[in-house]
C-alpha cells in the first residue's frame, strides 16, 4: 500500500465521533454492534471527503482504539437527526429551548441483534420527553416499526404517546415517546424503568433504568393562583391555577356544565398559545378539568386571553381548490383568509407554503390537506417559520406523486368551531 498525505484536519474531523473517557480504563472492547456502526461512519465520511483514503478506514480505527475510550453517546447523537425537532411539528407552535434543558443520556440495551437506545431525554413536573433509536443491520426489516414499551416510576405505570419514522442506514427506526404523570407531579430527580417487548414485528427485552433530573425545569416553573370565577353564558366557571413550564402550560378551571367549553388562549402580543390535551372529571354539581397546552413563547407574559369555543358536531364536507394556479386565495369566513403563495417539489415530498390571515392562524394552517385523483386524502405536517409569525407557515407532504393532480381541501374556521367572541376575558399572571 502506497503511503497517503493525510491532512490533520481530517482525522481530527473523525476524531469528532468519538469523546474521550480520561477516567475510564483503557483497557476495554467495543461489542461487535458498536464496532460496526464506527466503521461504517468513518468509511462514509472518508469516501465523502476523499476517495483516495479508501485504505485508511483500517488505520483510522486503530488509532481511535489506542487513544481513546469510544463513548456511545458521540456516535448516537452524530448519526441520530435531531429527534426532537420532531417535537416542534408534533406540536407546531411549541417553541421549547431544547438545549438549556435536554438531559443527554444515552443508554441501551441490545437483544435479537438489535440495539435499543435512549439518547436523549426532556421532563418538566409532569411531562417526560426521551428521543429513542433503533440500531441494527438494514436488512432486519421486521425490527422497522413502531416499538412497544412499558414506562414505570416506583412501580406505577405511566401514560404514554409516541411519534416515530423511519431512519436511514443502520438506524432502523427513530422516536419520541411522550410521558404524563397522571396524578401529582414527577420529583427533582427519578429513575424511570423501561421495558420495551417489541420493536416492529421483533419480539425480544430491551429494558433500561434511566436517572431522569429535572431540576432546570423545575427552576424555570411559575405557578399561578388565579381563584377567579367568570360568567360564559349560563356556564359559571373558576380559573383556579396556570403553571407554565418550559415544555407546556396547563390551565386547571372548574365549571359547572359538564366541559361544555373549550378555550384558545393568547399571549400579550397576539400569539395563540396551542392546545394539546385535557384531563378531567366530574362529580354531580361541577367538572374538574386540566387544559394543556404549549409553552409560552415569551417566557415574560403578563396576560393570557381566552376565547372561549364550543365544537361543532356535523361538519359538512371540505372546499376544494386547484393548486395549478398560484397564488391561491381561500376565504376562511368570518375568519379571515389562507393565501397559497408557492409549491415546492423534492422527489415524494411537498411544500406547501401559505399565508394566513385570521384570528387562530395556526388551527387554520393545519385544517390543510389534499385529495388524489382517487380521493384519497394525504395530510401533512404544518411548521411554522419562526416563534415570532404566526400568519407564514410551511405544509409538508410525505408520499405524494408530482405527476398526480391533487386538490387542496380546507373547511372554514366556523365550520369545525363555534367561536363566542362575546364571551372573550383576559387574566393577568400575577
Amino acid at each position: 500500500m502506497k503511503n497517503k498525505d493525510i491532512n490533520k484536519n481530517t482525522i481530527f474531523e473523525l476524531l469528532n465521533y468519538a469523546e474521550i473517557d480520561n477516567s475510564y480504563n483503557e483497557d476495554f472492547q467495543l461489542d461487535k454492534l458498536t464496532y460496526k456502526r464506527i466503521e461504517k461512519k468513518m468509511k462514509k465520511k472518508l469516501y465523502a471527503k476523499r476517495r483516495k483514503l479508501k485504505y485508511f478506514v483500517s488505520a483510522m480505527m486503530f488509532m481511535c482504539l489506542v487513544i481513546a475510550t469510544v463513548n456511545n453517546t458521540a456516535f448516537a447523537n452524530g448519526i441520530s437527526v435531531p429527534i426532537f425537532e420532531k417535537l416542534k411539528i408534533l406540536r407546531s407552535g411549541n417553541y421549547v429551548d431544547l438545549d438549556k434543558y435536554t438531559q443527554n443520556v444515552y443508554s441501551y440495551a441490545d437483544d435479537q441483534g438489535v440495539r435499543f437506545a435512549v439518547n436523549k431525554v426532556i421532563s418538566d413536573d409532569n411531562t417526560i420527553m426521551l428521543s429513542y433509536i433503533v440500531i441494527g443491520d438494514k436488512n432486519k426489516e421486521e425490527a422497522k416499526g413502531i416499538v412497544s414499551a412499558n414506562f414505570r416510576i416506583n412501580g406505577e405505570d405511566i401514560e404514554q404517546n409516541q411519534i416515530s419514522s423511519g431512519g436511514s442506514d443502520e438506524i432502523l427506526w427513530q422516536g419520541v415517546f411522550e410521558l404524563k404523570a397522571e396524578n401529582g407531579n414527577f420529583l427533582d430527580s427519578f429513575e424511570l424503568n423501561v421495558d420495551v417487548v417489541s420493536i416492529g414485528d421483533l419480539k425480544g427485552s430491551w429494558k433500561l433504568n434511566l436517572m431522569i433530573d429535572k431540576k432546570q425545569a423545575s427552576k424555570d416553573t411559575k405557578e399561578y393562583n388565579i381563584n377567579k370565577d367568570m360568567d360564559i353564558g349560563e356556564d359559571k366557571i373558576n380559573i383556579k391555577k396556570i403553571i407554565t413550564s418550559p415544555l407546556s402550560t396547563d390551565i386547571e378551571i372548574t365549571d359547572t356544565l359538564d366541559g361544555k367549553y373549550r378555550y384558545f388562549i393568547f399571549d400579550d402580543k397576539g400569539n395563540i398559545i396551542k392546545y394539546t390535551g385535557l384531563s378531567s372529571y366530574s362529580n354531580s354539581e361541577v367538572s374538574y378539568e386540566k387544559f394543556k397546552y404549549c409553552s409560552l413563547i415569551n417566557k415574560e407574559t403578563k396576560e393570557l386571553t381566552f376565547l372561549p369555543y364550543e365544537e361543532v358536531n356535523e361538519v359538512g364536507d371540505p372546499l376544494t381548490y386547484d393548486i395549478s394556479r398560484l397564488p391561491l386565495e381561500i376565504p376562511q369566513g368570518n375568519s379571515g383568509k389562507i393565501v397559497i403563495n408557492r409549491l415546492e417539489w423534492n422527489k415524494d415530498n411537498l411544500n406547501i407554503y401559505c399565508t394566513v390571515d385570521g384570528e387562530v392562524p395556526l388551527i387554520q394552517a393545519e385544517n390543510m390537506y389534499l385529495l388524489d385523483n382517487q380521493n384519497r386524502k394525504v395530510f401533512g405536517e404544518s411548521v411554522g417559520s419562526d416563534e415570532a409569525n404566526q400568519h407564514d407557515f410551511m405544509m409538508n407532504f410525505k408520499g405524494v406523486n408530482k405527476n398526480i393532480q391533487y386538490k387542496i381541501c380546507m373547511r372554514k374556521i366556523e365550520d369545525m368551531y363555534k367561536l363566542h367572541e362575546n364571551y372573550k376575558f383576559t387574566i393577568d399572571l400575577k
